[in-house]
C-alpha cells in the first residue's frame, strides 16, 4: 500500500480540497458523502457506523482491509482514529498530528485505553463479517 508523505496530506487537508468520495468515506472535510452504513445491533459499542462503501485494500494472503486504526489519548479520553485515508495508509505520527489538529475524525471515543482497544478489536471483527 502506498504511504503518502505528511506534507501531501497536510496540503490536501489544509487546502480545503475535498477528498474523493469513493476512496474516502471518513468525512475528513465537510460535504464528503458517506455510506451506506452497516446496521448495528442494540448495545453495540464499536464507535461510528461501519461505512460499507469504503475502499477495500488488498492484504497478503488474499484478505483485505477497509479500516485500520490507532488508539490516541487526547484531553483525558482515548480515541480510535483511522490510518487509512482515501485508500492510502498513513503513519501513526502523521495521523496523531492531524487528529490533534482536528483534521481527521475518530471512529470511537472512550474513557479508558482498555475500552478503546477492546472496541477496536470488536469493530475489526464486525467489519470482517459485514464486508465479505
Amino acid at each position: 500500500m502506498e504511504k503518502k508523505s505528511s506534507s501531501l496530506l497536510a496540503a490536501a487537508l489544509l487546502s480545503g480540497k475535498k477528498p474523493a468520495a469513493q476512496g474516502n468515506s471518513l468525512g475528513l472535510l465537510a460535504g464528503v458523502k458517506q455510506g451506506p452504513f452497516a446496521p448495528m445491533g442494540a448495545g453495540t459499542n464499536i464507535g461510528t457506523p461501519i461505512d460499507m462503501a469504503r475502499t477495500k485494500i488488498p492484504n497478503a494472503g488474499g484478505s483485505f482491509s477497509t479500516e485500520r486504526t490507532i488508539t490516541i489519548p487526547f484531553n483525558g479520553r482515548w480515541y480510535n482514529v483511522p490510518t487509512i485515508i482515501d485508500g492510502h495508509e498513513y503513519g501513526p505520527q502523521e495521523v496523531e498530528q492531524y487528529f490533534n489538529m482536528g483534521l481527521i475524525p475518530h471512529v470511537g471515543e472512550y474513557l479508558t485505553v482498555d475500552q478503546a482497544e477492546r472496541s477496536a478489536r470488536v469493530r475489526s471483527d464486525t467489519i470482517g463479517k459485514v464486508r465479505k
